[in-house]
């Protein structure tokens, strides 16, 4: 043994000493974490004497400096460790009570924020943090192993085993996650209830979201074993998700939470809206349209935001902390070409947008009245050829037609992008799958076998088809435009074959997360099927009271076009205009003579989008042209069309600070701590999202007011950047 490995395994003998005098020892001497490298000797002493050298090689250059993470490969091999305990518990009593309770916890807070204006996701990381407090406070309070009350027994293991581990940890959040991932099947649900005065009970809630479930568990499943090297795939979100534990276990806790306390008491939605946005160009010109169509945006769809901060971290979010530079500057691209396009659509006049608000989701009447579907329905939905040649066709806005065109865009760029780029990976990928070969991966476990997953989904099926509240379709194609050629003319049917197609999709890709996070931490396959689906159970019954809570209580703003800075109804307004546009009138509208015709054409043109970068990267070997991507660039084309828009400067300059400047000049600074920091400001403001909507804003029944003072003016922070004439 080298006197290396002689000084790791005294490390390791060090932290054992030090985690048997936890927290005390923590209070005692917190200081000494904030080394770097003392952190990082109490990281390789929870390791093997092999893995921990390897672990020296991966974060360190030959001279001792912190090595700058770069590539994904870099991420993936400094954040991700191989060691794995296997004796360590999972179905613990604590486990469990902090999982079903996050997980009601983050399904009421995940359908919240489905009718705020920016409309977000519950944070990981802040489930990962509250999930990590309960279970050290059910360690602390419960007889631990050695003590006069525990007798080792199977009962008091399956209370208190011992230290609160990562895989217990990671369990519970993946719990959590799953059932913060508001259930989709509701936007059908709340858009029957809005536009169609159906009223649909609790039962077929749950049973669409469980008969979806195995659906998106066998989808995520069947992409994981399709695995490229790890270093080819790695996640970015699921990097943050795995630093985050391991942080935890080594670091003092309670600094993270002193960032967590402060967002907290110093929340700004509340108490001071205009910091949530503010302009100065709206300040200094407020009686200008343009000027708030450019340049507002403190209120849902009023502008695109330019030159605006905000300090709202409920809109911010943590995604700055972890988008990677590469991405965010194809994000940053998009957004720019939406100052350029949608103006120049609506100063055109294109499809009439002069008649419609500059941002709307809504449907309307060519004379900028809102459309009334219900007249061109029959009862039993679909389309009345009669009443729609009186009424005439439903329009969009501009800048919703521009939003539409680049998802399609983004949807042919993204197949391109990955067969040019990365062809040689996936197809070695299937190869090895079909072949039968073994992964040469460190953290890949064989998986459940699929006659479980196979058998879930004949099942879910026929849940499906024996419930007739539904509407006949089951099917289980990707797209909502071929949901529109071949069941054409009916609104119904499109929603719901949304629902059981391009939704299972989107949530199976959730779960591939949540799996991709099980297999970072060596958590069990069949342990992390069994919480995701404990998890989706009670999402989808927490969803459902949420959902007609809201809908109850704000119907009248969620039909509206602009809603408030607190409510907002364009996630549902949205979905609804896509199944009456598509589904109803999908050939009308859609077709080679329909006024939107490109937005089903804008697929073939995003084919062609990838191949620029390519072909030029082939010809003139410019490495930057590695990191073009169309297909996130084109996506965001129309992404400022709804919502608050004021923050994105403030999204950006955090962005840029955290991965250029901290990631290359504080790099070790950058993977301890950035991911806890994001993971602070993210559950201040949920948690106070969660009590302001309920306490405050209306969700309970009851609005209170803030009092009027400087930063929380007569009318709100609308009047400082609406034009005076438009109030």
């Amino acid at each position: 043994m080298t006197r290396h490995e002689e000084n790791i395994v005294h490390d390791r003998q060090e932290a054992v000493e030090l985690a048997e005098e936890l927290p005390s020892y923590m209070d005692r001497t917190s200081a000494s974490f904030g080394s770097e490298k003392d952190f990082d000797h109490k990281l390789e002493a929870s390791l093997s004497p092999e893995v921990a050298l390897d672990a020296e090689d991966r974060l360190y250059t030959e001279t001792g400096k912190e090595k700058v993470l770069e590539t994904a490969e870099d991420f993936a091999t400094a954040l991700v460790s191989l060691d794995d305990d296997p004796t360590l518990p999972v179905h613990t009593l604590r486990m469990w009570f902090a999982g079903l309770g996050l997980a009601a916890f983050g399904a009421i807070l995940g359908m919240l924020f489905q009718f705020r204006p920016q409309v977000i996701s519950v944070s990981a990381l802040f489930l990962q943090l509250l999930a990590y407090m309960i279970g050290k406070v059910f360690e602390f309070i419960i007889p631990s192993p050695g003590s006069k009350w525990h007798n080792g027994g199977r009962f008091w293991n399956f209370l208190n085993p011992g230290p609160f581990n990562i895989k217990e940890h990671v369990a519970a959040q993946i719990m959590a996650n799953t059932a913060a991932t508001a259930a989709l099947a509701c936007f059908v649900f709340a858009s029957d209830d809005l536009f169609y005065n159906i009223s649909v009970n609790a039962m077929v809630l749950l049973e669409c979201s469980v008969s979806l479930s195995p659906d998106q568990s066998k989808l995520a499943d069947l992409q994981l074993q399709l695995q490229l090297p790890l270093h080819c795939r790695i996640i970015p979100r699921i990097s943050n998700n795995y630093a985050l534990p391991t942080e935890l276990d080594l670091c003092q806790p309670v600094r993270c939470f002193t960032s967590f306390k402060r967002r907290i008491i110093a929340r700004k939605t509340y108490i001071a809206p205009l910091l949530g946005s503010f302009n100065i160009v709206c300040l200094a010109v407020r009686d200008s349209n343009w000027v708030s169509y450019i340049f507002g945006g403190a209120e849902g769809n009023e502008g695109m935001g330019l030159l605006g901060f905000g300090l709202d971290w409920a809109n911010i979010t943590s995604a700055p902390f972890y988008q990677p530079l590469v991405t965010q500057i194809s994000v940053y691209v998009g957004w720019a070409l939406n100052y350029l396009i949608l103006p120049l659509v609506f100063a055109g006049n294109a499809w009439h947008s002069k008649n419609f608000p500059f941002i709307s989701q809504n449907l309307f009447f060519e004379n900028g009245t809102i459309y009334d579907q219900n007249a061109i329905l029959n009862p039993d939905f679909s389309l009345n050829r009669t009443a729609y040649e009186i009424a005439g066709q439903p329009w969009q806005s501009g800048s919703t037609v521009i939003y539409n065109l680049g998802l399609n865009l983004s949807i042919g760029a993204t197949f391109v992008h990955i067969l040019l780029w990365h062809g040689k990976e996936l197809y070695k990928a299937f190869a090895d799958y079909f072949q039968k070969k073994i992964v040469d991966d460190h953290h890949y476990k064989k998986m459940k076998p699929l006659l479980l997953l196979i058998t879930l989904v004949v099942l879910n099926l026929g849940l499906s088809l024996l419930n007739p509240d539904l509407t006949v379709l089951r099917s289980h194609n990707l797209f909502q435009m071929l949901g529109a050629a071949l069941v054409p003319g009916s609104s119904q049917a499109n929603m719901y074959f949304q629902l059981y197609s391009s939704v299972s999709l989107t949530q199976a890709t959730s779960m591939l997360s949540d799996l991709k996070l099980g297999q970072y931490t060596k958590l069990p396959p069949r342990a992390t099927f069994v919480v995701q689906i404990a998890g989706t159970m009670v999402g989808a019954i927490l969803n459902y009271v949420i959902m007609q809570i809201v809908v109850n209580n704000e119907r009248t703003i969620l039909l509206s076009n602009q809603g408030t800075r607190v409510w907002s109804g364009q996630q549902i307004q949205s979905f609804n205009a896509n199944a009456v546009l598509w589904g109803a009138l999908g050939k009308e509208i859609y077709g080679p003579h329909g006024p939107y015709f490109i937005i089903p054409i804008g697929i073939v043109i995003g084919l062609a989008l990838p191949v620029i970068p390519w072909v030029l990267y082939k010809r003139f070997k410019w490495n930057w042209l590695r990191f073009v991507n169309t297909a996130i660039l084109s996506s965001y084309i129309g992404d400022l069309a709804g919502g608050t828009n004021g923050y994105i400067n403030t999204w950006m300059a955090i962005g840029l600070t955290s991965h250029f400047y901290i990631r290359r000049y504080r790099a070790g600074w950058f993977r301890k701590y950035n991911y806890l920091f994001g993971a602070a400001i993210d559950g201040g403001a949920q948690i106070f999202v969660f009590i302001f909507s309920f306490a405050l804003a209306g969700a309970g029944g009851v609005t209170v007011a803030f009092p009027n003072w400087a930063l929380n003016p007569m009318g709100n922070a609308l009047e400082l950047n609406v034009p005076l004439g438009l109030l």
